[in-house]
């Protein structure tokens, strides 16, 4: 009980992962005779709610200027800012954009996430457009020769390693209020926000699902094998284009001079 109550403390979902880890184990050994019954069946699993946080416009353009590698007013790794904007851009998962490598974008400007690094186990073809073949460039400077592109500033002897998932949710959760943020948010925001911009400006779901990298459901998964890579093009640029026209919004504030004569 203490165990999860650690864990709940700073991650409540991740909680109740773990107890249905250790329910499955103790249950298994109560089931052949190595205890006699499950310490977990009296622990109470907390229900959860579902994340629905969406970030408006005046939030895209904040956190836009806050991720600004120029912005030095705002203490985060330059590599975890541009990782961030991967995310927005991309609408990837935060766990497929940290570990990316040079080797999986081809010379069609896709970046192929391998099966063996998401979630669902089956690869995904994500098309690169202008802003975010940008990142990669940028990212270039301080990735070196490292296969990775948004690389840890942490290394392992001379073996380089890419950064991880949680330093971009840490980075958050000490910046955000700098940012100037009222309400705090999660990397895999970013990835809710991309989506449902998609749906306001009118793309189809099944693109848009394809975009995420979320398989077809039911007989369509069976019979419909198109790749849909450049719908997927398309539909990237749509969101290039909105998102340029917000972070590139002048502000409505119009500053009053006083004269003293």
């Amino acid at each position: 009980v203490v165990l999860i109550d650690r864990v709940r403390n700073r991650a409540p979902v991740l909680a109740n992962r773990l107890l249905g880890y250790l329910s499955r184990l103790f249950n298994f050994a109560s089931e052949r005779g190595v205890i006699e019954g499950s310490p977990c069946t009296r622990i109470r699993k907390p229900e959860e709610t579902p994340r629905d946080r969406v970030l408006t416009d005046d939030e895209i353009k904040t956190l836009w200027n806050a991720l600004d590698l120029e912005n030095t007013d705002i203490d985060i790794y330059r590599v975890s800012k541009l990782a961030l904007k991967m995310i927005l851009l991309t609408g990837q998962r935060p766990g497929e954009v940290a570990g990316m490598r040079f080797d999986e974008i081809d010379a069609d400007d896709f970046w192929n996430v391998p099966a063996g690094r998401r979630k669902s186990g089956d690869p995904n073809r994500v098309p690169l457009v202008g802003m975010a073949q940008e990142i990669v460039k940028q990212a270039k400077v301080y990735s070196g020769k490292s296969v990775f592109i948004f690389k840890s500033s942490h290394t392992k002897g001379k073996k380089s390693r890419p950064i991880h998932r949680h330093a971009l949710s840490r980075a958050i959760s000490r910046h955000w209020q700098e940012m100037g943020f009222d309400k705090k948010w999660t990397p895999h925001d970013l990835r809710r926000t991309m989506r449902t911009r998609l749906a306001e400006m009118g793309v189809s779901d099944i693109i848009a699902e394809r975009v995420l990298g979320h398989k077809l459901q039911g007989m369509m998964a069976v019979y419909n094998q198109h790749s849909y890579d450049e719908e997927k093009r398309e539909a990237l640029e749509k969101w290039e284009n909105k998102l340029k026209s917000i972070v590139e919004k002048k502000s409505n504030v119009i500053r009053l001079e006083v004269h003293h004569g």
